[in-house]
């Protein structure tokens, strides 16, 4: 397997903003690989995430996926999403 390529200066920065973000921590989401146009995250299941029926909270999934938006959004040579 080849190892994931270095992400660009921009890429990393915007990985780096992940230290100030809470819901990141609070759900224990962890950054694999960022690049511009792409991002990928993991979210490990815990069962106070799960609904009624067992399964992980749709709300909860889209937060992961918003959060890799994101990422990918900010990993371009420009801001797209603002944080301040």
């Amino acid at each position: 397997m080849t190892p994931a390529p270095e992400p660009p200066p921009v890429a990393e920065a915007a990985a780096a903003r992940r230290r100030d973000d809470r819901v990141f921590h609070a759900l224990a989401m962890r950054l694999v690989t960022v690049a511009p146009g792409r991002a990928c995250l993991e979210m490990a299941v815990r069962a106070d995430m799960l609904n009624s029926q067992d399964i992980c909270h749709g709300g909860l999934v889209f937060t992961l996926a918003d959060t890799a938006f994101a990422y990918v959004a900010n990993a371009h040579y420009r801001t797209r999403v603002r944080t301040h």
